[in-house]
């Protein structure tokens, strides 16, 4: 009886660290959305994303017609780089926590049982650490989406609403 109860805890394990792995993973997802809605504001990043379209429209265009196009140049270099240094901004908080995690965390936490590679979602496939990885970048995806399409419901509420008020003005 005693052999089969440590049979089955020895199943049991694996179970428990992926589940204890997607956990650690689902936390540093909403983490990593929380640092970058903190550090970087969504509509700004989507206004400047849509200048940096516009002048590249404008370029191209240019572009065809031979035109020089050393002033829009100019003007979209700088957009650029507030673009980048934004998105840098984001990851240098977010890379080395993920490097904590993925180097320091995990391997203390289920070292015995990465180096056996026995995984919930990877059977006898890859380290308990790619599983990290992999669920991370998942579920940031699904919850980016998710705040895409509220963000996305939330402003055609408000052009509805201000198209409302700019015909009740009108009457």
């Amino acid at each position: 009886m005693y052999w089969f109860l440590l049979s089955v805890m020895d199943l049991a394990a694996p179970l428990n660290i992926s589940l204890a792995v997607v956990l650690l993973a689902i936390a540093y997802a909403v983490f990593t959305l929380k640092v970058q809605r903190r550090l970087v504001h969504p509509q700004k990043t989507k206004d400047l994303q849509q200048r940096i379209q516009k002048l590249t429209k404008e370029m191209n265009e240019m572009a065809k017609r031979n035109e020089d196009i050393a002033a829009k140049q100019a003007e979209l270099m700088p957009l650029m780089k507030e673009s980048m240094n934004s998105q840098l901004k984001v990851m240098i908080v977010i890379l080395p926590i993920f490097l904590i995690i993925y180097d320091l965390i995990i391997p203390m936490l289920f070292g015995g049982y990465m180096a056996q590679q026995v995984s919930l979602l990877f059977i006898n496939g890859p380290v308990i650490g790619l599983e990290f990885i992999g669920v991370a970048a998942l579920f940031g995806l699904i919850i980016n989406g998710a705040m895409a399409l509220v963000n996305k419901k939330k402003q055609a509420q408000m052009a509805q609403q201000t198209q409302n008020q700019q015909s009740a003005n009108a009457k």
